[in-house]
């Protein structure tokens, strides 16, 4: 099995309001950049829609390790929430409807068929002399692991430089993509 690694954000303007999403594949010296726009949206449709977005590109079960800066959808797909509220009619526990379940569905299809690893950064790590802040608290991952997987096939030395430069590409791809309605696949250039 193929190991891929997937950068996923998502942007709005109000909230609802005018959105945009980025996913950014890597798989050993590749790189694809993919983005979409919605002109009414919310800010967690385009967090789902980043994921599904990069996970629809992968033409073969892969095992993904997914990097994202939103809380609820990690801890969301690393619990398989959506498994019990589809038994339970898509009702939440409080027996209101669960939101956005048709992107919930469709995430539920990709993650059967993938092996997929859940990983949350934070968001603006970026520095205005460039660098990044890697020392955040709370940031974790199996270094080893990731390594062994994805960063060795990507001839990266330094995964947490590389964790969070893409982590920065996906964030600024995705205020492109709401900004000038936006997608398809990107140049990776535009954003190093």
């Amino acid at each position: 099995m193929k190991s891929v690694v997937l950068f996923t954000d998502g942007a709005c303007s109000g909230n609802p309001g005018k959105g945009g999403w980025a996913a950014l594949l890597g798989y050993q010296d590749k790189e694809k950049l993919f983005v979409g726009f919605s002109k009414q949206t919310t800010n967690i449709r385009m967090e789902l829609e980043a994921f599904i977005g990069g996970l629809s590109q992968l033409k073969e079960a892969c095992k993904v390790w997914v990097f994202s800066d939103s809380k609820f959808l990690v801890s969301m797909v690393d619990d398989r929430s959506f498994v019990s509220w589809a038994s339970n009619g898509w009702k939440r526990k409080d027996g209101g409807p669960v939101k956005n379940q048709d992107l919930w569905q469709r995430i539920w299809e990709l993650v059967e068929l993938h092996e997929v690893k859940m990983r949350w950064l934070p968001s603006h790590t970026k520095k205005s002399d460039g660098s990044f802040d890697t020392n955040t608290k709370n940031f974790t991952y199996e270094s080893e692991e990731i390594v062994k997987d994805v960063m060795g096939c990507l001839g990266e030395s330094d995964e947490k430089r590389y964790i969070f430069t893409r982590n920065d590409v996906v964030d600024r791809a995705a205020v492109f993509a709401m900004k000038n309605e936006r997608s398809g696949e990107l140049d990776l250039g535009l954003f190093r």
